[in-house]
């Protein structure tokens, strides 16, 4: 780690082309899925000058990353048997706004999405595939996505908010109310995974509960499960009827 310390420092004199007012060696591991338990660890030069916070990973020392603004958190994406793709949260100001873009930056592929977003920030969800979840905004538009660069929602929906008491609820915990062009979805903790789930923004009225064990009452998945129906409710806050996560109704208006 010293040696690989110093030779970033004589490669950095080299290739960045103003004077460093400040510089970081930040330590990460590279994990392989072998039969030793051996961890490779790396360095990422982080580094300010007068303009620019750029970086510089091991895997290309001679390539020079600058933004005018980088997020000093690094994510490693899992790729199959191995965390070797790095990314992080860049971005540039708008000369004429004065306003900072941000986008996703990964060693691998660099740039994910263009430098769109009004602003990137940490979203608690529960997806349990080892990556970040990030919530993106585009002026009063919102949407989620992954720090390997999946969209689990696009930046088009109205603020997430978070669902007041329900006794209907009996099911699964809701998160999220979603809302999109006065379409209603939600985002919900499912019990049987573990994990969050997504019904997207298709449904006429909002979803009042998810039944993940259809027909049978029980909160838990069993191998008796047929199907996963939401209740709708309306504006008076009575259920209406069923319909499945794809948007099919088993009601008459």
């Amino acid at each position: 780690a010293v040696k690989e310390m110093e030779k970033l420092d004589k490669q950095e004199e080299n290739i960045v082309k103003e004077p460093v007012k400040k510089i970081e060696v930040l330590n990460y591991y590279i994990y392989k899925n072998t039969k030793d338990s051996i961890l490779n660890y790396r360095n990422i030069a982080y580094f300010k000058t007068k303009n620019k916070t750029g970086v510089i990973f091991p895997t290309n020392i001679s390539k020079v990353i600058e933004f005018d603004t980088i997020v000093k958190v690094f994510n490693q994406v899992k790729m199959k048997d191995s965390y070797e793709e790095i990314t992080f949260i860049a971005g540039n100001k708008n000369n004429k706004t004065n306003q900072y873009k941000y986008s996703l930056h990964s060693n691998k592929k660099g740039l994910i999405f263009p430098l769109q977003f009004d602003e990137i920030s940490n979203f608690k969800l529960q997806i349990n595939n080892g990556n970040i979840v990030y919530k993106t905004r585009m002026g009063n538009k919102f949407g989620l996505i992954e720090s390997n660069g999946n969209v689990l929602l696009k930046t088009e929906y109205e603020d997430f908010k978070h669902p007041g008491y329900n006794h209907h609820t009996n099911y699964v915990t809701k998160s999220f109310l979603l809302q999109k062009n006065n379409k209603f979805g939600l985002i919900y903790h499912n019990d049987s995974t573990h994990k969050d789930e997504i019904i997207e923004a298709i449904f006429d009225y909002q979803i009042d509960d998810v039944l993940v064990n259809f027909p049978y009452k029980g909160r838990y998945a069993t191998n008796h499960s047929k199907l996963t129906l939401v209740t709708l409710k309306n504006t008076d806050n009575e259920i209406i009827g069923y319909a499945n996560v794809n948007g099919a109704l088993y009601f008459k208006n």
